[in-house]
């Protein structure tokens, strides 16, 4: 009755408006993960934080995972070239079956520097290796200069 007060005095329009947020309220929203009642703003999807969370964790762990294990060997490889590094020294040839026994993934490296004269650099963060074609590597750090002067 109240509705028919507010279309004879103010128009259809407003009838109208008054009808559609009734029925708006009616049809409660779910959260996208545990499916219970969500309240609060009109936009929003989930019920708490931590289900929003747990979605878009969820979502993006496919990605996540292949990044993980990515990294997981590029840590390992600057690790090898690190202790190599630190036990002979900066700039010195060693055979590519040691780096190889070690666990050395050679598919895995940040980026690679292209040289004048022979192979290119490749390095895994800031220490790089170059393949010799005598089978030897030769390992160097991202920046010569800066590591003869530590």
């Amino acid at each position: 009755m109240n509705d028919c007060f507010i279309y004879n005095q103010a128009g259809s329009f407003v009838w109208f408006v008054t009808r559609y947020h009734s029925a708006m309220r009616t049809t409660p929203k779910t959260c996208l993960l545990c499916s219970k009642p969500v309240h609060g703003r009109a936009d929003k999807k989930f019920c708490n934080d931590s289900c929003r969370n747990l979605y878009h964790n969820q979502l993006n762990s496919e990605t996540n995972d292949c990044m993980r294990s990515i990294n997981r060997y590029l840590r390992n490889n600057r690790r090898i070239l690190q202790g190599i590094l630190q036990q002979k020294g900066p700039f010195q040839k060693i055979p590519q079956q040691v780096l190889q026994t070690s666990g050395f993934q050679f598919l895995y490296y940040t980026h690679q520097q292209p040289r004048s004269k022979g192979a290119p650099v490749f390095y895994c963060y800031d220490l790089g290796y170059r393949l010799l074609k005598s089978g030897y590597v030769h390992i160097v750090p991202l920046n010569e200069r800066n590591y003869l002067f530590q």
